[in-house]
């Protein structure tokens, strides 16, 4: 019986440390700069970015987003050992 479930439930623990560290980084966006929390709201796709750039001042919201990336890239590789 092949072990399917291992990606998966990596794959939805990364997705879950991710969106946690979106919501935090949506939070703490304001608090480096008020244009750039504005921004961020109207273009989450940089959030990730401006947290990780802003590593001191967002290390909550930050260390989420490191988290679902090492769960990504073992989801990867134990995707690619199980198929």
């Amino acid at each position: 019986m092949k072990m399917i479930w291992i990606p998966l439930v990596l794959g939805l623990t990364a997705l879950m440390l991710s969106v946690v560290g979106f919501i935090f980084g949506l939070m703490a966006a304001p608090t480096i700069n008020e244009k750039l929390g504005l921004v961020c709201i109207f273009f989450p796709v940089i959030v990730p970015i401006v947290c990780l750039l802003n590593y001191r001042k967002t290390k909550y919201a930050s260390n989420f987003f490191l988290g679902g990336l090492v769960s990504f890239l073992l989801t990867g590789i134990s995707a690619a050992i199980v198929l």
